[in-house]
């Protein structure tokens, strides 16, 4: 009896243990294929988690959250955690980013100096008065310093160091700032040769950073530049690189030649480098041609803190005269961080590992402090980072569905007297010549913010000075501030120099002295020939 109990426990021992086999295979055994996660050794052999399922890095939960696409708790508040308050562990941190406590340095630094603790650094603000002015913050007042009362903005890098860019993600991460990463060709190569750097731009993308293009021009095509290398420009089989490299993720944006058939389909946003003003109220659709085109905004690149274009400090002084519904782009670069070799042969900076080997050339030292306090600036107004976004995504989120883009066709050919009252900021051709647009699409990023804003208040930013016509002055005129004026009173000397046959009727010229220009502008009557060239007769106030 006893032997007959023992067996029936050991058969019913044996049948549990089978039945918990049956369910539960080791972990070595078990089917990954299929759970949506593109697990390691999975590329090749299950597409439907790589055709779109989410990389597995390795981080402390496995990157299988299942409350959020991110990781969490990774001591990174991403993107996705910030917007749905799924991560309190990364996105309620005590742990503030760290700040520059040096007084007279001219920034006044978040949570170390104030107007009484350093009033050369942080002035006294009129807090309160509605506007988030320059030395306000998020914590001294809240009431203007919020979210919905700050622009948007975008932080673009150009990749040309790889261990500067590694030191640039980790401090963007501690300030909540996501990137958008323009790699140039040449460094795709060198990150595609070694998966642990493939793994590693992978958890840049899943941290909320975007990779995108930088290319100096073409080095194919009708658009050839001579000047152009490998290593910098575009050539066919570039764009398969840079999709394998993103991938899941689409390349959507870039600084790029702006050849169809050199770009990637999914490529559509373009952050246009005219180095002298990041403001944008719009973005403008260009065609590039086989029904392509692109999305540009206006970007603020300028390389170390030199003045009056470079570093952080210009950005700032441009930021602050945005209104809440404008945006911001701007540029740093990893040669500036890590420093670069500028060679005698050819004056390009290339960006080395190993700044000990510069050859032919002499090394010029890294600056980290542009950056830096960009970063700090922007996390004083914004400590979460609301309102900074990658390009993709502030075009996704808030441009387009805003409907704050304006086609360039149609800027050439608009009946509306807004466009043809702000035109003249942008010096339009209405009748170029054939082949040609009716605008510079290199135009000054001033001119072409000042337009934008026109169409929708009827004022723009009239220059600081004679910058402009200065013989003297820096070529690139770099807005600092914004001296707010009605379009009514807009003077074509400010887009000097002024000449007489230029097309134009300015105010200190009339049918006696300019006939070619005025003819009858100045009588009050707005001829039929006169819209687009006498402002006097026909300019009439733009309603906000």
């Amino acid at each position: 009896m006893n032997n007959k109990i023992l067996l029936g426990i050991i058969a019913i021992l044996i049948l549990i243990v089978a039945f918990l086999l049956l369910r539960s295979p080791p972990a070595s055994t078990q089917p990954l294929c299929g759970n949506s996660v593109c697990d390691p050794g999975e590329k090749e052999s299950c597409m439907q988690d790589c055709k779109g399922g989410k990389l597995n890095t390795t981080k402390p939960d496995g990157g299988k959250n299942p409350e959020t696409s991110q990781f969490c708790p990774d001591g990174v508040c991403d993107a996705k955690e910030r917007a749905g308050g799924t991560c309190p562990q990364d996105c309620n941190r005590s742990v503030k980013p760290p700040v520059s406590t040096s007084c007279g340095d001219g920034f006044c630094s978040y949570g170390a100096e104030d107007s009484t603790t350093c009033p050369a650094d942080c002035p006294q603000d009129a807090c309160g008065n509605g506007m988030c002015d320059m030395y306000e913050t998020a914590a001294g007042c809240p009431q203007d310093c919020y979210p919905d009362n700050l622009p948007y903005s975008v932080l673009i890098v150009h990749e040309e160091s790889w261990s500067g860019m590694v030191e640039i993600v980790n401090l963007a991460n501690q300030y909540h700032a996501p990137l958008t990463i323009m790699f140039w060709p040449g460094i795709v190569d060198y990150i595609l040769e070694n998966q642990s750097r493939i793994d590693l731009v992978h958890q840049w993308q899943a941290q909320g950073h975007e990779i995108g293009i930088h290319s100096q021009g073409c080095n194919e095509g009708p658009n050839r530049d001579p000047q152009c290398s490998d290593y910098a420009c575009l050539k066919q089989g570039d764009a398969a690189k840079y999709e394998r490299l993103a991938y899941p993720q689409p390349i959507k944006s870039g600084m790029s030649c702006w050849d169809p058939n050199l770009l990637p389909e999914t490529y559509i946003y373009e952050a246009s480098g005219y180095r002298d003003d990041g403001r944008s109220a719009f973005a403008i659709k260009f065609d590039i041609g086989q029904n392509r085109f692109l999305y540009g905004i206006n970007t603020k690149p300028g390389y170390l803190e030199s003045l009056p274009c470079g570093g952080a400090t210009q950005k700032i002084a441009q930021y602050i005269t945005l209104k809440p519904s404008e945006f911001y782009g701007a540029v740093f670069h990893t040669a500036d961080y890590a420093g670069c070799c500028i060679s005698d042969s050819s004056g390009n900076c290339i960006a080395w590992d190993d700044m000990s080997d510069c050859p032919g050339g002499h090394y010029v030292p890294s600056d980290k402090e542009p950056l830096k306090n960009w970063l700090r600036f922007l996390y004083t107004k914004d400590p979460q980072g609301v309102r900074r976004k990658t390009l993709s995504a502030l075009m996704e989120d808030y441009v387009l569905p805003n409907n704050l883009t304006i086609d360039q066709d149609a800027i050439c050919n608009s009946q509306d007297p807004r466009v043809n009252t702000c035109g003249i900021l942008l010096s339009i051709d209405h009748n170029p010549p054939s082949g040609k647009k009716c605008f510079s699409v290199s135009a000054p990023g001033e001119r072409l913010f000042n337009f934008e804003r026109c169409l929708t208040t009827g004022t723009y930013c009239a220059y600081e000075g004679n910058e402009r016509c200065s013989q003297s002055a820096t070529p690139m005129y770099c807005p600092a501030k914004c001296i707010v004026t009605n379009i009514s009173d807009f003077e074509e000397t400010e887009y000097c120099p002024e000449s007489c046959g230029n097309g134009y009727c300015t105010k200190s010229e009339s049918p006696a002295n300019c006939p070619q220009d005025c003819a009858n502008c100045g009588n009050g009557v707005c001829d039929t020939d006169e819209k687009q060239t006498c402002p006097q007769d026909c300019v009439a106030p733009v309603k906000p």
